[in-house]
């Protein structure tokens, strides 16, 4: 993550709950390189992981970034924090498993 990934995480840790903002894809990718450069080589495979890896809340549903098939743009929502996990970090997936609902149930290492 660079200077404007960390513009881009101020600015939402900013925004009120119930607040989306759209950001260009060519900026959101830029801001939150993969690579040996990101910081964490390996661990990301999009920047959208890198992204909310580094917002507090975004496990549970506060922060949520997708990005639109069509024009490349990333859709990022700020909400409250929900009752269920809804994102880990791709390096603990291993240990959740995905549910019908969409949130995740941890499964421990076996």
């Amino acid at each position: 993550m660079n200077n404007k990934g960390s513009f881009i995480i101020n600015f939402v840790e900013h925004m009120k709950p119930g607040t989306e903002i759209v950001l260009e894809g060519y900026f959101f990718d830029e801001a939150f390189p993969l690579g040996p450069w990101g910081g964490f080589p390996g661990i990301y495979r999009t920047s959208r992981q890198m992204f909310l890896s580094n917002c507090i809340g975004s496990g549970w549903g506060r922060v949520t970034c997708e990005r639109d098939p069509l024009t490349g743009n990333y859709n990022i929502g700020k909400h409250e924090c929900g009752e269920k996990r809804v994102y880990i970090d791709p390096d603990r997936e291993h240990l959740f498993e995905r549910m019908a609902d969409g949130s995740l149930s941890f499964i421990g290492d076996g």
